[in-house]
């Protein structure tokens, strides 16, 4: 599960360095990394849960 947030989240400013993602971006991310029939599924708001099957 990964939370969604904002790039300019409470946690980004907490952890240095730390670069918060999209479910969008990582979904993106899969795909490009050559993952197939990626599926985003929001559970809340603040969470989602991203599947993919690597080819």
């Amino acid at each position: 599960m990964v939370e969604v947030v904002d790039t300019d989240s409470k946690w980004t400013n907490v952890v240095e360095g730390m670069t918060a993602y999209s479910s969008e971006q990582l979904k993106t991310l899969l795909d490009d990394a050559g993952f197939v029939q990626t599926e985003n599924h929001r559970k809340k708001p603040s969470y989602a849960t991203i599947l993919g099957v690597k080819s």
